[in-house]
């Protein structure tokens, strides 16, 4: 990645133009991939199999990274009904493959404010084998990874993040918008400062912070750490935790719903509002604000504190 952007900084070089090219010539060759697109875009397709790493790096895009099949990569990149020619006064695209890699640079060419529209409505995507990793950064859009059968890593700055049926860990970070994960088969970490997570099914431990927003964690079958403090949190523990879970807000409510069979040492208080339970607890330590007991004979902790609203303990049967 890094020797991709050097080349694309390179052609603003003062050097004359004839001892530029022949400079350049081989590095064309290696780092840029020959882009045959429509008019209304750029695609380039790569010979890749299953097993490798796709990295993109983009300014002022939306990024899509979806798999499909079993061999080949396809690139596609388009803005509104622009032409290649025009996206390209705007940008400069690099794509190469390295073995089963496939590497992705697109750097803005527009930097003022005046210019600051031109670098919106850009759109990457990327279709690449089903079997596949993926790290992904943008400072200008929105992230999307409906389905792939790998890892996925991906930063934005200027948007939201939607991640479908991925098997892999996730991680994700986003200081503009909010977080969504459909499914994740691994470790689940989540970020925003602007907005909310929810989090459907987490088959690993899951670690979600955002002050914008509220945290939503439908089914984790592993410990959860989980801080805001612009919102509320829900989770489902559905399997037993390894570790300790931590679940804090300063700007709402926690409630918290509890497998059947599950052995926990339970802290809870609230300064904001009440702390009650369903759950049949050897309490040690109870009052309208706080709860301290064992579950099941007593395990891990899970420890919940709110200071904006109640706390609330309930059987998931």
């Amino acid at each position: 990645m890094t020797e991709i952007l050097q080349s694309l900084r390179t052609m603003n070089t003062g050097r004359p133009a004839a001892r530029r090219s022949a400079t350049l010539a081989p590095v064309l060759l290696l780092a840029f991939a020959v882009m045959a697109g429509a008019d209304s875009g750029i695609e380039q397709r790569f010979d890749v199999g299953t097993g490798g790493t796709l990295r993109v790096d983009a300014e002022g895009a939306s990024v899509s990274v979806r798999g499909a099949g079993s061999g080949g990569a396809t690139v596609r990149i388009t803005r509104e009904n622009d032409t290649r020619a025009e996206i390209e006064e705007d940008y400069r695209i690099a794509m190469r493959a390295d073995g089963d890699d496939v590497e992705v640079v697109i750097e803005s060419l527009r930097e003022g404010w005046f210019d600051w529209g031109r670098n919106r409505g850009l759109k990457v995507e990327i279709e690449v084998p089903e079997r596949y990793d993926a790290r992904v950064k943008t400072s200008g859009g929105s992230i999307s990874v409906p389905r792939l059968d790998g890892r996925v890593d991906g930063a934005t700055s200027g948007g939201s993040v939607k991640i479908g049926q991925v098997t892999g860990p996730t991680e994700v970070r986003t200081s503009g918008g909010s977080v969504t994960i459909e499914e994740s088969l691994g470790e689940v970490s989540a970020r925003t400062s602007g907005g909310s997570i929810r989090i459907s099914r987490a088959g690993g431990p899951v670690s979600a912070k955002t002050s914008g927003g509220s945290i939503t964690v439908d089914e984790v079958a592993g410990a959860i750490n989980a801080n805001t403090s612009g919102g509320s949190i829900r989770a489902t523990l559905t399997e037993q935790p390894a570790a300790d879970c931590v679940l804090s807000t300063s700007g709402g409510s926690i409630v918290v719903d509890l497998a059947p069979g599950l052995t926990l040492d339970i802290d809870a208080a609230s300064s904001g509002g009440r702390v009650s339970s369903s759950l049949a607890l050897d309490t040690s330590s109870e009052s309208r604000s706080e709860l301290v007991g064992r579950l099941g004979g007593g395990g891990p902790l899970l420890k919940l504190r709110s200071s904006g609203g109640g706390v609330t303990l309930r059987s998931g049967e």
